[in-house]
């Protein structure tokens, strides 16, 4: 499921999230490519506490491409979660598909 269709299930339905602001950030890319990112409140049930999440999706680029950008895209992502003041959580999810013969 992409990002975009996550939002607006959740937008839509009453789980108990609440979608905040959506907005693109550059980073270093042979394509030009940015990160979508949004953040998003989350109400915790049991102790009726709201929790802010920040996801961000993300198209690195092939591995093939040289020089290779992965390593210098990666830490461009790790330094602007560092920075984040409004998530108490945070993870960088990735879909790395194989592109290299085997």
């Amino acid at each position: 499921m992409s990002l975009l269709h996550l939002l607006e299930h959740l937008g839509s339905a009453n789980h108990g999230f609440k979608v905040g602001p959506v907005w693109r950030v550059k980073y270093p890319s042979r394509f030009g490519r940015d990160a979508l990112c949004c953040d998003v409140s989350v109400r915790s049930s049991p102790i009726n506490e709201t929790c802010q999440l920040r996801l961000i999706n993300v198209h690195l680029d092939s591995l093939p491409v040289q020089p290779l950008k992965r390593p210098e895209q990666l830490r461009s992502f790790l330094d602007f979660c560092k920075k984040l003041d409004v998530a108490r959580m945070g993870e960088l999810c990735l879909g790395t598909p194989s592109v290299l013969p085997r």
